[in-house]
Protein backbone atom coordinates (compact mmCIF):
# COMPACT_ATOMS: atom_id res chain seq x y z
CA UNK A 1 0.00 0.00 0.00
CA UNK A 2 2.81 1.89 0.77
CA UNK A 3 4.43 1.62 -2.91
CA UNK A 4 0.61 2.40 -4.48
CA UNK A 5 0.75 5.66 -2.66
CA UNK A 6 4.33 6.53 -3.67
CA UNK A 7 5.27 9.69 -6.50
CA UNK A 8 8.15 7.79 -8.55
CA UNK A 9 9.06 4.47 -7.30
CA UNK A 10 10.92 2.36 -9.46
CA UNK A 11 9.29 0.34 -11.80
CA UNK A 12 11.88 -2.19 -11.39
CA UNK A 13 11.14 -2.81 -7.75
CA UNK A 14 7.63 -2.84 -8.32
CA UNK A 15 7.46 -5.61 -10.65
CA UNK A 16 9.80 -7.94 -8.16
CA UNK A 17 7.53 -7.02 -5.43
CA UNK A 18 4.35 -7.84 -7.61
CA UNK A 19 6.08 -11.08 -8.83
CA UNK A 20 7.01 -11.75 -5.29
CA UNK A 21 3.94 -11.45 -3.45
CA UNK A 22 2.01 -13.30 -6.27
CA UNK A 23 4.08 -16.48 -5.51
CA UNK A 24 2.27 -16.53 -1.78
CA UNK A 25 0.83 -19.95 -1.57
CA UNK A 26 -2.54 -18.44 -0.33
CA UNK A 27 -2.70 -15.45 -2.73
CA UNK A 28 -3.90 -13.07 0.05
CA UNK A 29 -2.30 -9.86 -1.52
CA UNK A 30 -4.89 -9.43 -4.51
CA UNK A 31 -6.22 -6.20 -3.02
CA UNK A 32 -3.00 -4.50 -2.44
CA UNK A 33 -1.98 -5.99 -6.04
CA UNK A 34 -5.03 -4.23 -7.66
CA UNK A 35 -4.52 -0.93 -6.20
CA UNK A 36 -0.66 -1.05 -6.58
CA UNK A 37 -1.52 -1.63 -10.53
CA UNK A 38 -4.56 0.90 -10.47
CA UNK A 39 -1.75 3.58 -9.08
CA UNK A 40 0.99 2.95 -11.51
CA UNK A 41 -0.84 1.09 -14.45
CA UNK A 42 1.99 1.69 -16.90
CA UNK A 43 3.67 -1.29 -15.06
CA UNK A 44 0.85 -3.65 -16.53
CA UNK A 45 3.37 -3.16 -19.91
CA UNK A 46 5.39 -5.62 -18.20
CA UNK A 47 2.93 -9.47 -19.47
CA UNK A 48 3.62 -10.70 -16.31
CA UNK A 49 2.40 -8.20 -14.53
CA UNK A 50 -0.45 -7.86 -17.27
CA UNK A 51 -1.03 -11.57 -16.14
CA UNK A 52 -1.29 -11.25 -12.29
CA UNK A 53 -3.67 -8.98 -12.06
CA UNK A 54 -5.74 -10.85 -14.48
CA UNK A 55 -5.42 -13.90 -12.65
CA UNK A 56 -6.98 -12.00 -9.94
CA UNK A 57 -9.78 -10.35 -11.93
CA UNK A 58 -10.74 -13.99 -12.82
CA UNK A 59 -10.09 -16.24 -9.44
CA UNK A 60 -10.11 -13.88 -6.88
CA UNK A 61 -11.79 -13.44 -4.08
CA UNK A 62 -15.15 -11.83 -3.78
CA UNK A 63 -18.18 -11.91 -1.52
CA UNK A 64 -20.60 -14.30 -2.23
CA UNK A 65 -23.07 -13.35 0.30
CA UNK A 66 -26.38 -12.56 -0.98
CA UNK A 67 -26.71 -9.37 1.14
CA UNK A 68 -23.32 -8.19 1.00
CA UNK A 69 -24.04 -8.59 -2.67
CA UNK A 70 -26.73 -6.48 -2.47
CA UNK A 71 -24.83 -4.00 -0.89
CA UNK A 72 -21.98 -4.19 -3.18
CA UNK A 73 -24.33 -3.16 -6.06
CA UNK A 74 -26.21 -0.47 -4.33
CA UNK A 75 -22.48 1.02 -3.62
CA UNK A 76 -21.43 1.05 -6.53
CA UNK A 77 -24.64 2.13 -8.90
CA UNK A 78 -26.42 5.85 -9.06
CA UNK A 79 -29.73 7.34 -7.98
CA UNK A 80 -30.68 10.66 -7.31
CA UNK A 81 -29.52 10.82 -3.66
CA UNK A 82 -25.72 10.27 -5.17
CA UNK A 83 -26.41 13.40 -7.11
CA UNK A 84 -27.60 15.40 -4.63
CA UNK A 85 -25.17 14.77 -1.51
CA UNK A 86 -21.79 16.13 -0.86
CA UNK A 87 -18.46 14.47 -1.88
CA UNK A 88 -16.33 13.49 1.31
CA UNK A 89 -17.68 9.97 2.05
CA UNK A 90 -14.75 7.52 1.36
CA UNK A 91 -16.10 5.07 -1.11
CA UNK A 92 -14.83 1.12 -1.10
CA UNK A 93 -14.75 0.23 -4.73
CA UNK A 94 -15.43 -2.93 -5.97
CA UNK A 95 -17.16 -6.44 -4.79
CA UNK A 96 -13.53 -8.34 -3.11
CA UNK A 97 -10.42 -8.64 -4.74
CA UNK A 98 -12.25 -9.65 -8.47
CA UNK A 99 -13.95 -6.41 -8.72
CA UNK A 100 -10.93 -4.47 -7.37
CA UNK A 101 -9.05 -5.89 -10.16
CA UNK A 102 -11.02 -5.37 -12.66
CA UNK A 103 -10.90 -1.78 -11.94
CA UNK A 104 -6.97 -1.91 -12.18
CA UNK A 105 -7.07 -2.94 -15.71
CA UNK A 106 -9.81 -0.14 -16.55
CA UNK A 107 -6.85 1.64 -15.49
CA UNK A 108 -4.27 -0.29 -17.29
CA UNK A 109 -6.13 0.00 -20.87
CA UNK A 110 -5.79 3.91 -20.81
CA UNK A 111 -1.82 3.80 -20.51
CA UNK A 112 -1.26 0.37 -22.14
CA UNK A 113 -2.84 0.08 -25.43
CA UNK A 114 -1.00 -3.03 -26.22
CA UNK A 115 -2.53 -4.68 -22.91
CA UNK A 116 -5.89 -4.65 -25.21
CA UNK A 117 -6.04 -7.98 -26.54
CA UNK A 118 -5.45 -9.53 -23.73
CA UNK A 119 -7.73 -7.49 -21.25
CA UNK A 120 -10.24 -8.54 -24.12
CA UNK A 121 -9.77 -12.10 -23.86
CA UNK A 122 -9.93 -12.46 -20.16
CA UNK A 123 -13.43 -10.19 -20.36
CA UNK A 124 -14.94 -12.97 -22.87
CA UNK A 125 -13.91 -15.12 -20.18
CA UNK A 126 -15.35 -13.44 -17.23
CA UNK A 127 -18.68 -12.51 -19.17
CA UNK A 128 -19.07 -16.48 -18.95
CA UNK A 129 -18.36 -17.27 -15.81
CA UNK A 130 -18.97 -14.28 -13.38
CA UNK A 131 -22.03 -14.36 -11.61
CA UNK A 132 -22.11 -11.84 -9.03
CA UNK A 133 -23.63 -8.64 -10.88
CA UNK A 134 -21.47 -6.27 -8.04
CA UNK A 135 -18.14 -7.86 -9.53
CA UNK A 136 -20.12 -7.16 -13.66
CA UNK A 137 -20.09 -3.41 -12.07
CA UNK A 138 -16.86 -3.03 -11.71
CA UNK A 139 -16.68 -4.98 -14.96
CA UNK A 140 -17.87 -1.98 -16.55
CA UNK A 141 -15.03 0.43 -15.77
CA UNK A 142 -12.78 -2.27 -18.08
CA UNK A 143 -15.75 -1.17 -21.39
CA UNK A 144 -14.82 2.82 -21.41
CA UNK A 145 -11.43 2.96 -22.77
CA UNK A 146 -12.77 0.27 -25.81
CA UNK A 147 -15.83 2.07 -27.10
CA UNK A 148 -13.90 3.95 -29.75
CA UNK A 149 -11.63 1.18 -30.41
CA UNK A 150 -14.47 -1.19 -31.24
CA UNK A 151 -18.00 -0.11 -30.96
CA UNK A 152 -19.46 -3.50 -32.70
CA UNK A 153 -17.27 -5.56 -30.28
CA UNK A 154 -18.17 -2.93 -26.87
CA UNK A 155 -21.80 -3.08 -27.78
CA UNK A 156 -21.62 -6.69 -28.00
CA UNK A 157 -19.81 -6.96 -24.41
CA UNK A 158 -22.62 -4.27 -22.87
CA UNK A 159 -25.36 -6.89 -24.03
CA UNK A 160 -23.31 -9.86 -22.43
CA UNK A 161 -22.45 -8.08 -19.29
CA UNK A 162 -25.92 -7.75 -18.37
CA UNK A 163 -27.25 -11.12 -18.86
CA UNK A 164 -25.76 -13.40 -15.70
CA UNK A 165 -25.03 -16.98 -15.96
CA UNK A 166 -27.11 -19.68 -15.13
CA UNK A 167 -25.38 -19.66 -10.98
CA UNK A 168 -25.90 -16.15 -10.59
CA UNK A 169 -27.42 -14.96 -6.74
CA UNK A 170 -29.00 -11.88 -7.95
CA UNK A 171 -31.87 -12.90 -10.15
CA UNK A 172 -33.97 -9.30 -9.92
CA UNK A 173 -33.78 -7.44 -13.41
CA UNK A 174 -33.11 -4.32 -11.64
CA UNK A 175 -29.52 -5.77 -10.03
CA UNK A 176 -29.29 -7.64 -13.25
CA UNK A 177 -29.06 -4.42 -14.90
CA UNK A 178 -27.17 -2.68 -12.43
CA UNK A 179 -24.18 -2.37 -14.45
CA UNK A 180 -25.64 0.02 -16.58
CA UNK A 181 -26.38 2.69 -14.01
CA UNK A 182 -22.99 2.32 -12.68
CA UNK A 183 -20.71 5.94 -12.57
CA UNK A 184 -19.27 4.37 -15.78
CA UNK A 185 -22.76 3.06 -17.30
CA UNK A 186 -24.38 6.78 -16.97
CA UNK A 187 -21.19 8.53 -18.09
CA UNK A 188 -21.24 6.51 -21.34
CA UNK A 189 -24.80 6.83 -22.28
CA UNK A 190 -24.78 9.70 -23.69
CA UNK A 191 -22.37 8.62 -26.35
CA UNK A 192 -24.06 5.12 -26.46
CA UNK A 193 -27.03 7.09 -27.45
CA UNK A 194 -25.20 9.16 -29.93
CA UNK A 195 -22.81 6.40 -31.66
CA UNK A 196 -24.79 3.33 -31.46
CA UNK A 197 -28.49 4.27 -31.22
CA UNK A 198 -29.67 0.70 -31.83
CA UNK A 199 -27.90 -0.62 -28.70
Amino acid sequence: WGLAEAETPSEEMLIQVLKRVHRHPEKPFGSSISRLVGRHPHIASNPEILQIVIWYALNGEANEDEAAEKQSIERETINIKTFVQRGGILQIRGNGVRGQAWEALSSVLWEVEEAANTIWESFDIALEKENLASVRCSMMKVLAPFFNKDKERFADAIKRLIVLPQNQLVKTDTLRLSPLITHTGISLFPYIFYGLPEL
